[in-house]
């Protein structure tokens, strides 16, 4: 290769001479691509091409100044204090320009304040009566938002043309508030929750935030509804929770009736190779085979229940399983269909719909453990003791033995022989006697054992409903889904979706679609919970402002019959009626239960 090009380079008449890198500038530029200073792809300047300087900006209100302040207590706003520092400053001066234009987020200036302000019918208005009045004038008037305004009457202050509100803090002191018009609220909202500078926190911290520099009325409310319909707050918070409905129940009257079928695994490999264990359950007996397996696939599965559990105990009438992929098949369905056997599965990630055979794995995975060796990689050799172990004991729900039910009679252990006991058998010469005892035996211990079943089923319900959580959904609904393998992951939402409910199937199983894809699912209804929508906000401003008796007046008794939410705000609630509230009420749980307030201004 090297030879070719020293070939071709002879064809040319040249000189070589040395250049230094610092002066290969052309083709370092082409090389490489041009670094952005700003990230936002829809930047105008960086698509121009020209230099992008990124500028950060805050919403200020710095027409206001201390001496507009004609209070009692003395009022320092923010952007004072801010003014203040900017004159000791005498460094570079395009820090403050760039502290008051940004090219990267909105920004509010004066006169745009004051134009939003004249639009919201109700601050226009309080806002025109502070400029011609010095004393609290007598208005009547249906806007709800225009009354709780007038009740605060010396706590509002005109300056440069914007209203504000002083509100006073026990920890910082009185500041000012901008009495926000309707049109900006959802973005401040937006702002002070969303943003990553915000963080998504709660309504306690989102509200602290807004009352520092904001105020309208009903202010409480919309923010909790706005940290309540917050997509991201919604998958990610618990909110409400995982839902908990009434214990349901399998009734069954025999043996063979019901089967329960599950995978227990991966274990740790043992020297023929296995690494799952294929239980088999019956519901009404619980009699329990184990099978060790190589592999669960839907083929090894269905041969292993064939020849090593039907052929020896019968066909069952049905078969519970969870929904895995070796049950969910065409061949394990085509099984049932072959020897007609009812098929039904467990909703997605809800064990509890298998409880008997997911309690039989953890009482086997404790037994095995006592016996494999130091390597664990003989419990397969374990498990026929084992299941003999486990069928000779008194079963707590049924009163009797798995044995008794299933076989018709108590085998004999080991201890059994080694002391000569046998079990005692009535000593029958016929053969057609002895038949008609071990049916007449069979029915009283299936009456008994069925009587066993339901009192447990009552006795586990009574202690399972004691703090329910049920709920009912309506067809075309919005819901989340709880989605366990998001959930278990470090930085995971948990709620996915939304989802639409397509039917309700019965009390705990709904049909959903997610709204994406369309992909239907059927779960169960403990795993959903209701989607909470963004719903305007209060459309007090709208109203029309019917303002008659204008007269200047100091008597609050048109509007004292109305309670302002608003501990913290002392300054204009001296002289308003107090109201007598009712004696406190508690939750089951003895939490506070707070009653509701009538046009609070939070």
């Amino acid at each position: 290769m090297v030879a070719r090009w020293l070939s071709l380079l002879d064809t040319y008449d040249f000189k070589i001479e040395h250049r230094k890198g610092t002066l290969h500038g052309n083709a370092d530029a082409l090389s490489r691509r041009p670094r952005r200073r700003c990230k936002r792809d829809e930047c105008l300047q960086c698509q121009n091409g020209s230099e992008c300087e990124v500028n950060v900006n805050a919403i200020t209100r710095s027409h206001l100044t201390q001496s507009d302040a004609s209070t009692s207590k003395t009022v320092t706003s923010p952007e004072s204090n801010l003014n203040d520092r900017s004159k000791d400053y005498k460094g570079d001066n395009r820090l403050q320009t760039r502290a008051t234009n940004s090219n990267w987020l909105g920004q509010w200036s004066s006169d745009e304040l004051v134009t939003e302000q004249k639009n919201d019918a109700a601050i226009r208005h309080i806002t025109q009566l502070l400029e011609t009045h010095t004393q609290k004038p007598e208005v009547k008037s249906t806007n709800q938002e225009f009354k709780l305004l007038m009740r605060q009457w010396q706590s509002l202050k005109v300056s440069n043309g914007l209203l504000y509100r002083i509100y006073e803090n026990e920890d910082t002191g009185p500041h000012f508030q901008l009495v926000t018009p309707h049109a900006m609220r959802r973005e401040i909202m937006h702002q002070l929750h969303n943003v990553r500078t915000a963080g998504h926190l709660g309504r306690e911290k989102t509200l602290n935030r807004i009352k520092a520099r904001f105020y309208w009325p009903g202010m409480t409310d919309d923010v909790s509804r706005w940290c309540q319909s917050c997509m991201s707050c919604q998958k990610r918070k618990p909110g409400p929770g995982l839902g908990k409905s009434p214990m349901q129940h399998c009734t069954v009257y025999g043996p063979m009736e019901c089967i329960a079928i599950d995978i227990l695994g991966p274990l740790p490999t043992t020297d023929d190779g296995n690494w799952y264990i294929m239980v088999v359950g019956d519901y009404f007996s619980k009699w329990s085979e184990t099978y060790a397996l190589r592999q669960h696939t839907a083929q090894t599965v269905a041969d292993k229940l064939v020849t090593e559990f039907i052929c020896r105990f019968s066909t069952p009438t049905r078969i519970h399983t969870d929904q895995g992929p070796e049950f969910e098949s065409h061949l394990f369905a085509r099984m049932c269909k072959l020897l007609d056997i009812e098929k039904s599965r467990t909703t997605p990630y809800h064990p509890q719909s298998d409880g008997m055979v997911e309690r039989y794995n953890r009482t086997l995975a404790m037994m095995l453990a006592m016996f494999v060796s130091e390597n664990k990689d003989d419990w397969d050799d374990h498990l026929p003791y084992l299941c003999m172990a486990y069928r000779a004991y008194i079963h707590d729900s049924t009163k009797c033995s798995p044995n008794l039910l299933m076989l018709g009679r108590e085998i004999s252990l080991p201890i059994d022989v080694m002391t000569g006991n046998s079990i005692c058998t009535p000593e029958l010469n016929c053969p057609n006697i002895y038949i008609e005892w071990v049916r007449e035996s069979m029915q009283r211990s299936f009456d008994f054992a069925h009587g066993n079943l339901q009192s447990s089923f009552c006795r586990q319900k009574r202690y399972y409903d004691t703090k329910l959580k049920s709920r009912d959904y309506k067809v075309d609904s919005l819901v989340f889904r709880w989605y366990p393998p998001e959930a278990n992951q470090k930085l995971g939402l948990g709620w996915i979706g939304p989802y639409k409910v397509i039917r309700k199937i019965s009390d705990i199983t709904y049909e959903i679609e997610r709204c994406a894809d369309n992909k239907r699912k059927i779960v169960h209804v403990d795993h959903l919970k209701p989607v909470v929508l963004q719903t305007e906000l209060n459309e007090i401003d709208a109203q029309e402002m019917n303002i008659t008796g204008l007269y200047e007046s100091t008597d609050d008794t048109e509007l004292s019959n109305h309670k302002i939410d608003d501990a913290d705000d002392h300054s204009y609630q001296k002289g308003i009626e107090t109201v007598e509230m009712n004696s406190p009420k508690f939750s089951r749980t003895g939490s506070l239960i707070k009653p509701p307030v009538l046009f609070s201004p939070y």
